[in-house]
């Protein structure tokens, strides 16, 4: 079972991933604008510790829409089929807890990347208060810690930001 929360600032929006079991999986930076920055590639976020399938994926506001749902969808299901225990077992399905905005549910393409992952999305119960929502009673707290250590390594890549500081490194 896998679990999915978003933690949002102004200018940028976390997408995080995590197994029941512990286990992190793919984390995604929403940032906005129209492109991302030069060197700031999967395999940068794989060199600085990020999970398989994470990326960063520009929007116009820093939030989720239905198109960075979809370019982010292939990636996110083979992250989540590599994630532990779950890349053990190929042929079992995971079912995903998602918070009910539009965007997750509104793109059928998307949906049928999951699908054909074996990932079945289960959408959490609408107005439900962040004490009863699963993921926010004890992983979103794990989850802070580590989105904490990402923001510190955008903010230090010094090599790829070449001394600029930027919205990634500079919205704390």
């Amino acid at each position: 079972l896998v679990l999915f929360n978003t933690f949002s600032r102004e200018s940028i929006t976390f997408l995080l991933t995590s197994s029941f079991g512990g286990a992190t999986g793919p984390t995604h930076f929403l940032i906005k604008g129209t492109k991302v920055k030069a060197g700031y590639t999967k395999a940068w976020l794989t060199r600085h510790g990020a999970p398989p399938g994470s990326s960063i994926v520009p929007t116009p506001t820093a939030f989720m829409t239905e198109a960075a749902w979809l370019e982010m969808a292939e990636d996110r299901a083979k992250g989540i089929r590599a994630m532990p225990v779950i890349k053990d077992h190929p042929l079992w399905w995971v079912a995903e807890i998602l918070d009910g905005f539009g965007a997750h549910f509104m793109n059928p393409q998307a949906l049928a990347i999951y699908w054909r992952y074996r990932i079945m999305q289960i959408k959490e119960k609408d107005d439900t208060s962040q004490m009863n929502q699963l993921y926010d009673q004890v992983p979103a707290k794990k989850d802070k810690v580590v989105m904490r250590d990402g923001n510190a390594m955008l903010r230090e890549a010094a090599s790829v930001t070449q001394g600029v500081a930027d919205h990634l490194g500079s919205w704390l």
